[in-house]
């Protein structure tokens, strides 16, 4: 297997990991015969309805990277999800837990941390405003978690995503998400 420059192993065990979890057992049972720019939002937010997204547990020890993410993805799930073994994202960019606690909360989601897990129960998110907390997995899932909202979400801090992936929102864009600057005349 080959690695596109400049990504890295883990990263790349990462996408596996969350393609043969999520996508594989699933891919082909639904087809899209025409997909969009304005159809992005409504397929994201159809996830939960047609394909009955339930909630579950998830071990993150080895993905610590992707649990935004899937917080994001749980609040659109029925039930409460649980994610085991994220205690260290305590001690990254941001206290990441406490970071995507405040910010499902903003949004109306219910959430709550233990010192090694974070509960998700599935609830239709609304708008609102968040902070990026200088972290980039974080302010890339508030986007995403804004595809799924019923009001727009304001993200302060939102230049984070430079760390790793500065074209972020112009791809955002392309797949459909609006976006705008605020503040600036």
């Amino acid at each position: 297997c080959q690695l596109k420059r400049g990504l890295k192993n883990n990263t790349f065990e990462n996408y596996k990991y969350m393609y043969n979890t999520f996508v594989r057992p699933n891919f082909g049972k639904l087809r899209l015969s025409i997909l969009k720019k304005s159809d992005v939002k409504r397929f994201y937010n159809s996830l939960a309805d047609e394909l009955h997204l339930k909630a579950t547990t998830i071990d993150a020890e080895n993905i610590p990277d992707l649990v935004p993410i899937l917080c994001v993805v749980s609040c659109f799930a029925q039930g409460e999800t649980r994610i085991t073994h994220v205690g260290r994202l305590r001690y990254k960019e941001s206290d990441r837990l406490a970071a995507m606690e405040d910010c499902i909360t903003r949004l109306g989601g219910i959430v709550r941390t233990t010192q090694d897990e974070i509960y998700i129960t599935g609830k239709p998110l609304h708008g609102g405003s968040v902070r990026g907390y200088g972290d980039q997995r974080l302010v890339m899932s508030m986007a995403a978690a804004a595809l799924g909202t019923s009001a727009p979400v304001e993200i302060e801090g939102y230049m984070a995503v430079n760390k790793s992936y500065p074209n972020f929102f112009d791809i955002y864009k392309i797949f459909g998400g609006a976006c705008h600057v605020l503040g600036l005349e």
